[in-house]
């Protein structure tokens, strides 16, 4: 029987063990786990970036992340307001995630989700901001 030397026995170890994380990362959510927050029509909720949200119809709605932030700062005179632009994520099945951005002063500032709206009402500051959202 060949042994391995210790090194390459924790390699491999680690490389399993990153397999498998990865597999289980990328699992769908079963429905009795599923961690989304609900997401109704007139009913604001706020989502933190990387959270994801149960729309009425099924699908999922998962904001990424803040693309740009030229909003004028707290405290401080600006000419213009400035503008936040937001990524997000829709999931639907049988159909390709679909990839979009809003902004909370530009265009566009809403995007049609099936029978539905979404608007950003409103986005906190700071490094991973939170944004509050709406459906209509």
């Amino acid at each position: 029987m060949t042994t391995l030397p210790l090194r390459a026995a924790l390699v491999v170890a680690i490389a399993t063990s990153a397999s498998i994380a990865a597999c289980a990362n990328n699992a769908p959510m079963a429905s009795g786990t599923d961690s989304a927050v609900r997401l109704t029509t007139a009913q604001p909720v706020r989502l933190s970036p990387g959270q994801v949200a149960r729309l009425p119809d099924g699908s999922r709605l998962r904001y990424e992340l803040v693309v740009n932030d030229s909003r004028c700062k707290p405290g401080v005179q600006c000419v213009w307001a400035g503008d936040a632009e937001l990524r997000f994520s829709w999931l639907r099945s049988n159909a390709p995630t679909q990839v979009f951005s809003l902004h909370t002063q530009l265009q566009p500032r809403t995007q049609v989700l099936g029978a539905n709206t979404l608007h950003i009402e409103d986005v906190a500051r700071g490094e991973a901001p939170a944004a509050t959202v709406r459906l209509d």
